[in-house]
């Protein structure tokens, strides 16, 4: 079909990205693809306490609706346990989004068919779709695994999950995981968890359709065993952030959000790229633990001084939360400098091994020849990014789908190593260097990345002509314009 007949198709996309860095990525990226493809699309913004303004990143492709609660507000999600935050979006957010969906049908898009995709977790949207009888596509933003992994704990009755029952329930699906492995959420508010899993669930299980945020070279298996037991088409098109940096124009796109400190971030990529440039390549340690952790004194003492004896060089991009209780120069041990942190010293300068930012340009990072191995929370869309540019990972999951994704890149693809901890599972500066000699400097790291290089190549064969993710891509243009 040529270019001129897919602009006049009459499919209009109404997407709902969750408002978490982690999610919201990967639907900016799927709005991208869709509008490359021909569709309209607009996006529609959840207004939290901590992002009023929510069209930062707006572009003319796109249009843009915000939805608010009905009382107020959202709150932000690092202000409230996960679980009871995602409750209360779905609560709020219901009779919101069904007043803009009608708007839209009697307004501007009145000509128009409309197709809902929503993220797995903004469960009120299919409610809404439904009652209005919209056809709904959902996206999912983690691994296979993860999705089969609580369906079954969900079934068995293992949630929260029970140490014992659970490993022997997840082992019958996925003989290498561990009790250490299970998705982990917080136990404060159990009630909220179950809800809040029950109706992704089933929101999930019933869609028109299954967009996923994965390769179907890397989970062949499980999404056979998913689209045995589904009847929605399940459409495997990933990774999601290669779509949207063939587009020049929204390469260094980091969020909605980032108007108020773009300043700050663009004066922090300059500073990263200048330091990598510096090194040779493979050298430098990445660190970065995701948008939501926020590190404790002690935590980011042990980091530091883990960094500080292992001998390598290294990023350290902290995150606002933990930058804003300063002094991470205070925690290198006085009389070594090696540091590059302070306004005053610049990233070049040939004394300095490493360089401590709030904030680092991933994507254009871990793409950077100088990076040698990611120290990553394994976030779904961090350990994609690093599995893109053949990067060995060292893994240091905290909660949710993290645990599980952790251990198909230490056990499964065996394209990164588990960072040692003490028998709590706290940092301790000992085993940080060890786990970072035995990545950067020895036999074993090695091997890693001789594998993490043949997983960027099964990466791009994916996402070339031909390729798996590229077919799928084309089977879910076809399919949603059918409906």
């Amino acid at each position: 079909m040529d270019e001129n007949r897919k602009r006049d198709w009459n499919r209009h996309l109404v997407l709902v990205p969750c408002p978490l860095q982690g999610h919201l990525n990967p639907m900016l990226s799927l709005a991208s693809v869709f509008h490359s493809k021909g569709f309209g699309v607009t996006l529609v913004l959840v207004q939290s306490s901590s992002h009023p303004a929510a069209t930062s990143w707006a572009s003319d492709d796109f249009f843009y609706e915000s939805l608010g609660g009905s009382d107020g507000s959202i709150p932000s999600a690092p202000d409230v346990d996960l679980m009871r935050f995602l409750n209360e979006v779905n609560l709020k957010c219901k009779s919101s989004f069904r007043d803009c969906l009608m708007g839209l049908r009697m307004g501007r898009l009145r000509d128009r068919k409309l197709c809902v995709v929503y993220d797995a977790i903004m469960y009120f949207s299919a409610e809404v779709s439904d009652e209005l009888e919209i056809p709904r596509v959902v996206l999912r933003t983690s691994i296979v695994a993860n999705f089969l992994g609580l369906s079954m704990l969900n079934q068995k009755a293992y949630l929260p999950a029970q140490e014992d029952g659970a490993v022997k329930a997840i082992q019958e699906l996925i003989p290498s995981m561990r009790a250490r492995d299970m998705p982990v959420f917080d136990k404060s508010c159990p009630e909220a968890t179950e809800r809040v899993l029950a109706q992704i669930h089933e929101s999930t299980s019933t869609a028109s359709a299954i967009v996923w945020n994965t390769l179907q070279t890397l989970e062949q298996a499980l999404l056979h065993r998913l689209q045995s037991s589904l009847s929605p088409p399940i459409f495997p098109i990933g990774p999601l952030h290669k779509y949207r940096t063939r587009d020049p124009r929204r390469r260094h796109h980091s969020s909605l959000f980032a108007a108020e400190t773009g300043a700050r971030r663009e004066e922090d990529r300059i500073k990263c790229v200048s330091f990598l440039d510096s090194h040779p390549p493979g050298s430098v340690v990445y660190v970065s633990t995701g948008s939501l952790v926020k590190l404790s004194r002690s935590e980011l003492a042990e980091m530091a001084r883990g960094l500080a004896d292992c001998g390598q060089r290294f990023l350290w991009a902290v995150g606002l939360s933990s930058a804003d209780d300063g002094g991470i120069a205070q925690l290198i041990p006085s009389g070594e400098e090696l540091l590059c942190a302070a306004a005053d010293c610049h990233p070049n300068a040939p004394s300095m091994r490493g360089l401590v930012v709030a904030w680092a340009p991933q994507e254009e990072v871990l793409a950077h020849g100088s990076v040698g191995c990611f120290w990553t929370h394994n976030g779904w869309n961090s350990t994609l990014e690093s599995m893109t540019e053949g990067v060995p990972m060292l893994c240091w999951p905290w909660v949710g789908d993290q645990k599980i994704i952790a251990g198909f890149v230490t056990r499964v693809w065996r394209v990164g190593l588990e960072l040692e901890c003490d028998g709590n599972g706290g940092l301790e500066r000992g085993r940080i260097s060890r786990s970072i000699e035995r990545l950067m400097a020895g036999e074993e790291g090695r091997e890693i990345k001789k594998r993490a290089l043949e997983m960027k190549e099964t990466v791009e064969l994916a996402l070339s002509d031909g390729g798996c993710s590229s077919q799928s891509l084309s089977k879910l243009v076809d399919f949603i314009q059918l409906l």
